[in-house]
C-alpha cells in the first residue's frame, strides 16, 4: 500500500507538562509516514526545551522556535508553509490521538478523491470530566448540502486531515484585522468546504483537552471570583458577538467568490446569516446565565470574600 507523507504541524506554546504527552501520542501512529513541524510560538516556559530535545532524537522531527508570538493563526500558517506532505493536519500541544487516527482519515482521503477534509468524532476532556462529539455528516458530502450542515452545526473540523495543495488553496489558517485572536478556524474549515468534500468516520479517535469554555463553563465560577482567570472569561464572551460579526463578513465574501451556481450562493447566504444569529443568540444567553452565576456566587461568599479583603 502506497503511504503518502503526512505533515503535523504541532503548535507550541506554554505547554511543557502536556507538549511531551502530545508529540508521544503522534509518534505512535499506526501510519508510517509521517514528518512532526514543530514551531514554539515564543513560550515562556520549558516547552521549547522539550520540543528541541524531541526533535534531536527523531529524525521525522522538525523544530521551530518563533522570536515574538505570531497568535494561533500566524504559528498555524507557519507550519503550514514548512509542510512538505500530501496531507496536512493542525496539532494542538495538549491533545492526544488514537494510534489509528491518521491512518483511518487518510484511508477516507484515499476513498474519497473529492474530499478535501477527513476528520472523526472527539472526546472533549478536561480532568475526569468528558464529552462525546458526535459528527452529524454522512460518510462524504459535498457543495451546498454540505455547507449547509456545517452552518446548521459546526464541529471542530480543524483538527482533521487536509489535502495540503487544497488547504494552500483556501488560504490556510484564515487571518484578518480582528481585535482579538487575529483569525478564524470556523472561516478556515468554510473555506476549505467550498473547495472539496467532507469525509467522516463515526469513531472517536482524537481527544480534545477543554481549556475551560465549554465543560465547566459556570462551575469554576465560584473558584475564580474577583479574579483574573474569571475577568478573561468574561472578556471572551463579551467579545464573541464581535467575533462572530467578522465571521459572517468573511463567510459571505467566500460565498459570492465561489464556484456555486447563484441560487446555492443566494441559500447558502442564507444559513450563513442563520448561522450569525443563532450562536449570537446562545452567547447572549450563556452570558445571563453566567452573570446569574457570578452574582449568586458573590453573595454566597460574600463572608469570605470580606475577610480575604480584609487581610
Amino acid at each position: 500500500m502506497n503511504h503518502p507523507l503526512v505533515s503535523i504541524g504541532l503548535l507550541s506554546y506554554n505547554r511543557e507538562k502536556l507538549i511531551g504527552r502530545a508529540i508521544k501520542s503522534l509518534l505512535a501512529q499506526s501510519y508510517p509516514n509521517i514528518e512532526i513541524i514543530i514551531s514554539d510560538d515564543a513560550s515562556v516556559d520549558a516547552s521549547s526545551t522539550i520540543g528541541k530535545k524531541y526533535a534531536k532524537k527523531y529524525p521525522n522531527i522538525y523544530f521551530y522556535q518563533q522570536k515574538k508570538n505570531l497568535g494561533i493563526p500566524g504559528n498555524s500558517n507557519f507550519v503550514l508553509s514548512k509542510a512538505k506532505g500530501e496531507f496536512f493536519m493542525w496539532a494542538s500541544n495538549d491533545d492526544t490521538w488514537s494510534k489509528y487516527y491518521i491512518q483511518d482519515l487518510v484511508q477516507l482521503l484515499t476513498k474519497y478523491s473529492a474530499a478535501s477534509l477527513a476528520a472523526s468524532n472527539l472526546i472533549l476532556s478536561k480532568g475526569a470530566r468528558t464529552q462525546s462529539s458526535h459528527l452529524h455528516f454522512l460518510e462524504y458530502s459535498s457543495g451546498p448540502n454540505l455547507i449547509k450542515e456545517y452552518l446548521r452545526k459546526p464541529s471542530l473540523l480543524v483538527w482533521g486531515v487536509f489535502r495540503t495543495k487544497i488547504l494552500k488553496k483556501a488560504g490556510g489558517f484564515h487571518e484578518d484585522g480582528r481585535p482579538l485572536y487575529g483569525g478564524s478556524d470556523h472561516v478556515t474549515v468554510f473555506n476549505i468546504l467550498l473547495l472539496g468534500g467532507l469525509a467522516t468516520t463515526q469513531k472517536k479517535l482524537f481527544y480534545k483537552a477543554d481549556s475551560g469554555y465549554a465543560l465547566d463553563r459556570f462551575e469554576q465560577i465560584s473558584h475564580h471570583l474577583l479574579s483574573w482567570v474569571l475577568m478573561k472569561r468574561i472578556v471572551r464572551y463579551l467579545s464573541y458577538p464581535l467575533l462572530f460579526s467578522y465571521d459572517l463578513y468573511y463567510l459571505l465574501s467566500s460565498t459570492l467568490r465561489s464556484q456555486f451556481s447563484i441560487m446555492s450562493k443566494i441559500t447558502t447566504c442564507f444559513w450563513c446569516i442563520y448561522w450569525y444569529i443563532r450562536v449570537t443568540f446562545e452567547v447572549v444567553t450563556q452570558t445571563m446565565i453566567g452573570i446569574y452565576f457570578v452574582v449568586g456566587s458573590l453573595l454566597k461568599n460574600q463572608p469570605s470574600i470580606l475577610q480575604r479583603q480584609k487581610k
